[in-house]
């Protein structure tokens, strides 16, 4: 399949945020990362995302679907694509609060996308950036970071902060500790990085003891 070397880059890109965000991510956060964690200015545009998003499918290095609530994914008919494609165009350029996705559908890289991108990083020579991670540990209201400094830390945690707006970090609650050596999503290692760690409130839960005094 010929693909112009444009949107081979662009492929490569979303290809390498989607790893950061552990292989799956609805196409609202892939957007999202994309414009938070990418430095090719293109997929700032809803349309080249969609675009590179169907290439890269057609070469069978991702797979669009819409996940169910039991976790397994449907594979969409063509009429639903179309569907799909047209109200993440009218919606995506306008969209403030890209932490849902009203459109509801995920995008997985594969098992060939995963090799492609390996391919693409050895064989191009591709400055990688910091290796880091980051997890929210909602049962326990904390939210974690891997990264190769504190300050490299604060930083993701601050470009995550702004898609999560409902998250409040307790600043008080920060603890930083050494970590000798973390396997990453894509294959990747951090060596003598930093575990940074916060509880945070969440603007979403109802306080329902402070309602029962209201009554």
């Amino acid at each position: 399949m010929k693909t112009d070397d444009a949107v081979l880059q662009q492929i490569h890109h979303i290809l390498d945020v989607l790893l950061l965000l552990f292989g799956e991510a609805t196409v609202a956060a892939l957007s999202s990362a994309l414009r938070t964690f990418s430095d090719y200015p293109a997929l700032t545009d809803a349309r080249r995302v969609l675009d590179a998003i169907e290439a890269a499918e057609q070469r069978g290095w991702l797979c669009l679907c819409r996940e169910m609530h039991d976790g397994a994914c449907v594979h969409l008919s063509t009429a639903e694509r179309q569907r799909a494609r047209a109200a993440y165009e009218a919606w995506l350029p306008e969209a403030e609060d890209l932490t849902w996705d009203p459109i509801g559908l995920t995008c997985q890289i594969t098992d060939r996308g995963r090799s492609e991108w390996q391919r693409w990083v050895e064989t191009e020579g591709v400055a990688l950036p910091d290796p880091w991670r980051l997890q929210q540990l909602v049962s326990e209201h904390k939210v974690r970071v891997w990264a190769v400094d504190a300050a490299a830390a604060g930083r993701i945690l601050q470009s995550w902060l702004s898609m999560h707006p409902e998250v409040l970090p307790v600043e008080s609650s920060k603890q930083v500790r050494p970590v000798d050596r973390l396997e990453l999503a894509g294959g990747r290692t951090l060596n003598d990085g930093v575990e940074v760690t916060y509880r945070y409130r969440d603007d979403t839960v109802v306080d329902e003891s402070a309602l029962r005094r209201r009554e």
